[in-house]
């Protein structure tokens, strides 16, 4: 095997170190909110990044499966109710056109 990966700085580099992949963070934990988390009765659902405008949100189960859906019309603060959701971990996707945003829900 001549090329190796090494760990740069937060990104896998080849030996040559000109080739970067990995994940960039695009946007802060402050920049969405989905609160409070642990929920019981409702999620509150947050966000202040005004050049991204998320058309579509929904929630799946660990499972996968979606247990809420809704769209988004230029809102950025939105509630969910989630009294009829059973306890466990949940999956809040914010949807636009090209990009997928992910957060962890737990409802207790």
């Amino acid at each position: 095997m001549n090329s190796v990966s090494k760990w740069i700085g937060g990104n896998f580099a080849d030996t040559c170190g000109h080739i970067n992949v990995g994940v960039k963070e695009i946007f802060s934990k402050e920049e969405i909110l989905l609160f409070p988390n642990p929920c019981t009765e409702y999620l509150n659902i947050e966000f202040s990044q005004s050049d991204i405008s998320f058309t579509e949100i929904e929630i799946v189960n660990v499972l996968g499966e979606r247990v809420y859906y809704s769209g988004i019309k230029n809102n950025k603060a939105f509630q969910v109710n989630t009294q009829n959701f059973s306890k466990g971990i949940y999956f809040a996707r914010l949807l636009s056109v090209d990009l997928i945003l992910v957060r962890k829900v737990l409802k207790q």
